[in-house]
């Protein structure tokens, strides 16, 4: 295994996995609500759903193809329609929001689950994979999917417990106007996709 194209994935990853989003905001809610086991949980659902969908990715590319567009565009249409709905939701109804977190009992499937079901996620990880020079080795492809999932796996278990640490410090008021940014940032983001 190359070791250079691992930690070209780890940079990538580095550049792809931080974005706010809806999962990473749920992860946010989940540390902060129920503390820091049950956030490390959650991010190792969100890596384990990366994983799967690199396989599936890689799979994919490597055998030379590539999504269809008719299946490209509908997600990319479900990904701005679940940032819209899901931003809208944060912007006007934030603690209707972070009381669906807080009822998730098991946030290592849960996470997994709605990272896999995130429609942009499967499209996100074609195209990254698609766009590297080395798409038809599977020792390359490899290696790299392994530098994003230890990416993924490390950012988002900082994450949690970043919220664990600070949520238990800040205001119910702090968290809204939080969560309310994550909302616009949301539908900024659903914006910059659809005009992209």
């Amino acid at each position: 295994m190359d070791i250079g194209i691992v930690i070209l994935g780890i940079g990538l990853g580095l550049l792809v996995i931080p974005a706010p989003g809806p999962v990473s905001l749920t992860l946010v809610e989940i540390g902060m609500r129920q503390g820091r086991r049950k956030g490390i949980e959650g991010g190792v659902g969100i890596a384990l759903a990366d994983a799967v969908a690199l396989t599936a990715a890689a799979t994919i590319v490597v055998g030379g193809r590539s999504l269809p567009p008719f299946a490209a565009t509908a997600l990319d249409v479900a990904s701005v329609i679940t940032l819209v709905v899901i931003g809208l939701l944060l912007v006007v109804r934030p603690l209707a929001a972070s009381a669906l977190a807080e009822r998730i009992e098991r946030p290592l499937p849960t996470m997994f689950s709605f990272t896999a079901l995130t429609p942009s996620v499967l499209g996100m990880w074609v195209a990254v994979l698609n766009a590297v020079p080395f798409s038809t080795s599977v020792s390359a492809v490899a290696a790299f999917a392994l530098g994003i999932v230890a990416t993924s796996l490390g950012w988002h278990i900082a994450l949690a417990m970043g919220a664990s640490s600070v949520g238990s410090r800040l205001s119910e008021r702090v968290q809204v106007r939080v969560m309310r940014a994550g909302g616009f940032g949301m539908l900024a983001f659903a914006l910059a996709t659809w005009m992209w």
